[in-house]
């Protein structure tokens, strides 16, 4: 569940970049980690570091300092010289605010200098998750300095294959200018030109109509209903509730109620995206609301994804909710569910919940997952269950006699068997 990373190859020294400091390139999956010269050239802050290389036996990461420009010195080079700052940005450490920040500052700069330029260096970065950022920072700052250019940008790139710049493009002209990008993304769709497929006008379509839906969620709805495609206009029903759901997630329930009906094809992805909203913000009125739907499984579903929200904040309220999921299978799903979130955020709580829950329960099935659950993320309930099962004094070789099993306060909330366990022979 939680994410990756594998080995580093340093390929090459690109050269001298700014203020006294080297580039080493690495692959093409990696930022690049500079070099010093010796000392510390002025303007350039040592302070971070980034790990290098695999791990070693002792599990350590080893590290170097990562050298980044002081903010003026930045703002100076990237007057002057953009792509040179724009070297800079892709050599900082990923995945770290000061990469972020100093992107969208690179892109708000750079398209006022020269645009084109900007979109070069952006296209041409290896494929992943920073020219993915690159692009999408690009679209947003072309857009406000000159949607007409960045929506030329946006048509060749999607004539050459590229669909990024032309979401990323939508995505920004989308808040700022819906009733024109709407118009663009008609006149694309009916140019024989630029031919797209249905999958991509669906695509950016949802792009538009999640942006627009952030500021003018009526208008846009209008806009989605007026969609002849039935395929084009499900997904942008979902996008559209995803980026109403942010800001009015009442007014987003009233308008689905009344024209997205329960069988829809996009009526359970809608109503999720409108249940893990609402969690956050209101979580008894979107409980309540769930809990009002009419019977099925688009009912459990929702209610199911509101639970599944909702017990990162209030698992025990969580744990409440997700009794009014109807199908057997599911709320024992959902309750799995809370109960491991639960238990990852506060486990002692989590730990006290279960072992008086698990007594309660009649279906063997059920209470043996809850049981497992609880040996899978408590080490002491482990601990105890292992020395309940086989005390650790049977197993020194000075005692003849198994000692008696403790009697731990988690042996009450042990499921019983069926047949009686010889606690002694399994020791021996």
């Amino acid at each position: 569940m939680k994410p990756f990373r594998i080995g580093i190859t340093i390929v090459g020294v690109l050269g001298l970049i700014a203020l006294g400091y080297f580039v080493l390139r690495r692959d093409t999956t990696q930022v690049n980690v500079p070099v010093l010269a010796s000392g510390s050239p002025t303007g350039i802050d040592t302070t971070s570091e980034v790990p290098v290389g695999n791990a070693n036996k002792n599990g350590n990461d080893n590290r170097i300092p990562r050298a980044a420009l002081t903010a003026d010195a930045f703002e100076q080079l990237l007057a002057t010289r953009p792509e040179l700052a724009a070297a800079e940005v892709a050599n900082l450490p990923e995945a770290t605010e000061l990469r972020d920040d100093r992107l969208a500052q690179l892109m708000e700069v750079w398209v006022e200098q020269n645009p084109n330029d900007a979109a070069d260096w952006a296209s041409t970065l290896p494929n992943g998750i920073f020219r993915d950022e690159a692009l999408q920072e690009l679209g947003a700052a072309w857009a406000i300095s000159d949607a007409a250019a960045a929506a030329q940008w946006a048509k060749q790139s999607l004539a050459a294959g590229q669909l990024l710049p032309a979401s990323a493009l939508l995505s920004a002209w989308g808040r700022n200018d819906p009733d024109n990008a709407a118009k663009w993304l008609s006149d694309l769709s009916d140019s024989e030109e630029t031919e797209i497929d249905a999958d991509t006008l669906s695509r950016l379509t949802g792009a538009l109509t999640y942006a627009w839906a952030s500021t003018e969620p009526e208008a846009a709805a209008k806009w989605v209903a007026a969609q002849e495609d039935p395929g084009v206009r499900s997904r942008a029903i979902v996008n559209l509730a995803a980026g109403w759901a942010e800001h009015d997630p009442g007014a987003l329930a009233t308008w689905l109620q009344t024209n997205v009906p329960p069988d829809a094809s996009e009526a359970q992805a809608a109503y999720v995206a409108l249940a893990s909203q609402w969690a956050d913000s209101q979580p008894e009125v979107a409980g309540q609301w769930a809990a009002a739907l009419p019977s099925g499984e688009l009912r459990d579903t929702t209610l199911a994804t509101f639970t599944s929200s909702l017990a990162t904040s209030s698992p025990a309220a969580a744990l409440q909710w997700s009794q009014q999921i109807e199908d057997t299978a599911r709320r024992q799903e959902a309750a799995l569910d809370i109960y491991e979130t639960w238990l990852d955020d506060d486990l002692p709580t989590a730990r006290d919940a279960l072992i008086a829950t698990i007594p309660t329960l009649e279906e063997r099935a059920y209470q043996h997952d809850l049981y497992n659950l609880l040996h899978e993320k408590d080490p002491i309930f482990r601990d105890e269950l292992y020395n309940l099962i086989l005390p650790e004094a049977a197993t020194a070789p000075e005692q003849n006699t198994p000692a008696t099993p403790p009697e731990p306060e988690v042996r009450r909330a042990l499921p019983a068997t069926e047949e009686p366990v010889d606690v002694k022979a399994m020791a021996e």
